[in-house]
């Protein structure tokens, strides 16, 4: 099926509906195809139809009994009665061709059984890779989103969820050994991991040392992208929900190009203020986990990110504290299925200067 899924991106690529189709038999390709009824100005040009065609000719024969089409997307009516007429034996698709399915419409010539004189029907399976398929039928693109479980990742979620070009297959995080916590925030692992859960994502983990340097830092992020190369192979970019810091932009855009992805910032350039106050009305909850003293005083750590909060913030601090000067767990947002339950810990000082609130699960 990742071969099909390379025949519908070719194919999207030319302009063409995003399907790919291959055969098979005794374990060996003998004829692949994506769609192509633009191209050749035929409307029976689709990717399965295409497949048969090729076999058929290599085979010298219509018979294909003992074969195996693979294909991203259901076949049509269509292909269903060249899929028939052939004796293949057995269909693997994606997802549901919807109307004009020759599995699941109420044209199932796949299934139907009462064709006098015809080859069996072939073994169905059904939903395999279904979502990367979608993805190029839909001209979607699947992203990994970096996440800190503050509010600027949690926007950047809500941001490509609304949008119909992207689908996020999963989250990224920095965890420190020994500490067990998200880097930089200081937030229990558990919690990320509960974030994740209620996000509906897997959460790939970049391992750091306390104290890491950057090369360190570097190395840990590109093993974690070489990771999702091999779990997630279409995936080719990464999201941040950076918002106007150009140096943090750069740093990330070259950090990532490095293993040949590319970068998204689905927030870039959003007025502070005015997403700080969204984020509020929208319905989303957070605490301020980390607090640099050297910017904001040590007692906004433990408070709750709301419009008093905002009201609170000296000038010069930024609403969203895209300068470092704060970070936020979020425990509740439209992007989550269940709220997290959280109560405030001890705070700590660290380094003579953060300022941490502990979030503990509040069970």
């Amino acid at each position: 099926m990742r071969r099909c899924l390379d025949l519908a991106r070719e194919a999207s690529a030319r302009g063409e509906t995003g399907v790919g189709a291959l055969l098979v038999r005794d374990s060996s390709v003998i004829a692949e195809a994506g769609e192509a009824t633009r191209g050749q100005i035929d409307p029976s040009a689709h990717a399965e139809v295409q497949a048969i065609r090729i076999a058929c000719r290599q085979e010298q024969s219509t018979d294909l009994s003992g074969c195996t089409l693979y294909t991203t997307v259901e076949p049509c009516v269509l292909c269903g009665y060249v899929i028939r007429r052939t004796g293949i034996a057995r269909v693997v698709y994606g997802v549901a061709a919807g109307q004009a399915g020759a599995v699941t419409s109420q044209y199932a010539i796949l299934s139907d059984s009462n064709l006098d004189g015809w080859p069996p029907i072939p073994e169905i399976t059904h939903g395999v890779l279904a979502d990367e398929c979608q993805d190029v039928l839909k001209r979607r693109e699947a992203v990994v989103l970096s996440w800190s479980g503050g509010k600027d990742s949690s926007l950047a979620l809500a941001k490509l969820r609304g949008d119909p070009r992207y689908r996020v297959v999963a989250l990224l995080t920095s965890i420190t050994r020994g500490y067990d916590r998200v880097s930089i925030h200081g937030v229990r692992r558990e919690l990320a991991e509960a974030q994740a859960i209620a996000a509906g994502l897997p959460l790939i983990e970049v391992a750091l040392d306390p104290q890491s340097s950057n090369e360190a830092y570097e190395a840990a992020f590109r093993n974690a992208l070489a990771r999702i190369r091999a779990d997630y192979p279409s995936v080719r970019k990464i999201a941040f929900g950076d918002l106007f810091l150009a140096d943090v932009r750069e740093y990330r855009e070259k950090l990532v190009s490095a293993s040949d992805f590319g970068a998204l910032f689905p927030l870039w350039g959003r007025d502070t203020r005015q997403l700080a106050e969204e984020f509020i009305a929208a319905g989303f909850s957070a605490t301020v986990v980390c607090v640099d003293t050297t910017q904001l005083s040590a007692d906004f750590a433990g408070r709750t990110f709301d419009t008093k909060f905002l009201g609170a913030l000296p000038a010069g601090v930024d609403p969203c504290g895209e300068r470092g000067e704060f970070h936020t767990f979020v425990s509740s947002a439209p992007v989550f299925a269940n709220p997290i339950a959280v109560r405030c810990g001890e705070l700590v000082l660290r380094d003579d200067r953060f300022m941490f609130c502990d979030l503990l699960a509040d069970d």
